[in-house]
């Protein structure tokens, strides 16, 4: 069973926009990086959720993970984004 956090989550946004920096996946997914930083640092999977839902990419991110995941919810109270 997979533990997956927003470190992950980041990464794979990372890789289906194919940029290799903060500032590039910021401005392809048009938040400011101190809001990636900020997802990271409170392990915000439902601001996560929450963008690639609205950017058409839900699936895309979220899609390998099947029923059998595990998502760590984290600190999202305070999840802008």
């Amino acid at each position: 069973m997979s533990n997956i956090n927003a470190d992950t989550l980041i990464d794979l946004l990372f890789i289906h926009f194919n940029v290799t920096t903060m500032a590039d996946l910021a401005t392809h997914i048009s938040v400011s990086q101190q809001t990636i930083s900020k997802w990271k640092q409170r392990n915000s999977i439902n601001a996560i959720k929450k963008k690639c839902i609205e950017l058409g990419i839900y699936n895309e991110i979220f899609g390998d993970f099947n029923s059998n995941t595990t998502i760590n919810q984290g600190d999202n109270a305070r999840a802008g984004g």
